[in-house]
């Protein structure tokens, strides 16, 4: 594998990439109201890694290429100014995205869309049968936090968030 910028070149990650690189957009538009640094800050993420990987010629692949995605994004921020939403961005309240590298082929992304609290925390045990996950390799190592989240019980109505 070929690494430019950071990003493994492989296309099989190209819409988690593409999500993320716009997510950290929006982000830079809703932080800054300026669309130039939003998609200043996509062209930064995205571009590197959309060429490394030819995204933008591929068949398979060029709606997450680089010219699609930021003429996409380039189109909304133009439709939707900052004055048009019906809300009010608070800063501290937008989500952005984490990748962990876990493996050589695997990366956890992770969205978050305020701060952590305690009191907010939930979560199901992984090793409920009940969820009916088939672990690719058996779990041999769960933080403590995880070990402790109770198994589905017969009135479960979902996670509470």
């Amino acid at each position: 594998m070929e690494f430019v910028h950071g990003y493994q070149a492989r296309k099989e990650p190209a819409p988690m990439y593409g999500g993320k690189h716009g997510h950290e957009a929006l982000a830079t538009y809703f932080s800054t109201g300026s669309a130039e640094q939003a998609l200043g800050r996509f062209a930064e993420l995205h571009k590197p890694f959309s060429d490394a990987n030819n995204l933008d010629v591929s068949e398979d692949y060029k709606n997450w290429g680089y010219k699609n995605m930021y003429d996409v994004l380039s189109q909304y921020l133009s439709d939707h100014p900052l004055e048009r939403f019906p809300f009010t961005v608070v800063e501290d309240s937008i989500e952005t995205p984490v990748t962990v590298k876990l493996t050589d082929d695997v990366e956890l992304l992770y969205c978050h869309s305020a701060a952590y609290r305690d009191d907010a925390e939930g979560g199901l045990n992984p090793r409920d049968p009940k969820l009916a996950i088939e672990w690719p390799l058996e779990i041999t190592e769960l933080s403590d936090t995880d070990a402790r989240r109770p198994m589905i019980s017969h009135d479960f109505s979902g996670v509470v968030v």
